[in-house]
């Protein structure tokens, strides 16, 4: 039971931020498709690399507190990567995705610039998503920090995440409430059924979601009180 609870609060947050970021990204992908295909087209690549990266989580995850569910998701990675090998396309399509999701904020910063590049009025483009997007990766960084988020490193040539101290446990009263959320949890099932295990990860994650959010909108505000307000 230790090792499953590890695990599930290892991985919970990066299913949750990445399942939200995916979404949102499919969303701009979709709305800007027809107006700038080439920043659409990148906006739904990095939701497909966020959702490889959340996928990824849920089955080290799974194969880590339950063997026999770790291996059923073994086997459909296994077919995914299959299809993919059997015609050239998938298989391009596979390793753009794998790129992205191993590289999710320089493709981030590379698709701003692409939404600059297509803008009228460049400069202030560019001085606006400049903003937007230190203002936001300090706020992800700051969140990274507090919450504890777990982090990616490179161990033996081999991408492993391992468990980050939280900064809010350093406070008697913050460490005590998460504590007893996190016991609360573990004992608790859904409709007697779905166990809430996950619910402190992935509250964590998508506290780090509200806070990338935030900051990037503390960029913008910033930029319209600098520059004016952005004409629709």
């Amino acid at each position: 039971m230790t090792a499953g609870l590890s695990s599930i609060a290892l991985f919970a947050p990066a299913i949750a931020s990445n399942a939200v970021f995916s979404f949102r990204r499919a969303s701009k992908g979709v709305d800007a498709i027809e107006e700038n295909p080439i920043y659409g087209m990148m906006n739904m690549d990095l939701a497909a690399g966020q959702t490889l990266k959340a996928a990824k989580a849920t089955s080290d995850m799974v194969q880590v507190s339950d063997k026999a569910a770790g291996e059923t998701f073994k086997s459909a990675e296994q077919a995914i990567k299959n299809m993919a090998n059997e015609g050239k396309f998938l298989k391009g399509v596979g390793k753009v995705v794998q790129f992205t999701a191993d590289n999710i904020n320089p493709i981030i910063c590379a698709t701003s610039g692409v939404k600059v590049l297509y803008s009228d009025d460049k400069a202030d483009a560019l001085a606006r998503e400049s903003l937007a997007l230190t203002t936001m990766f300090t706020a992800e960084s700051a969140a990274k920090k507090f919450l504890g988020m777990p982090l990616t490193k490179k161990i033996d040539g081999k991408k492993v995440t391992v468990a980050r101290d939280s900064l809010y446990c350093q406070n008697p009263f913050l460490k005590e409430q998460a504590s007893a959320i996190k016991d609360y949890c573990a004992t608790k099932k859904l409709f007697n059924k779905i166990s809430l295990k996950p619910v402190p990860g992935m509250l964590k994650g998508l506290a780090f979601v509200m806070a990338s959010i935030t900051g990037y909108q503390l960029g913008s505000n910033i930029a319209d009180k600098l520059l004016g307000e952005q004409s629709a």
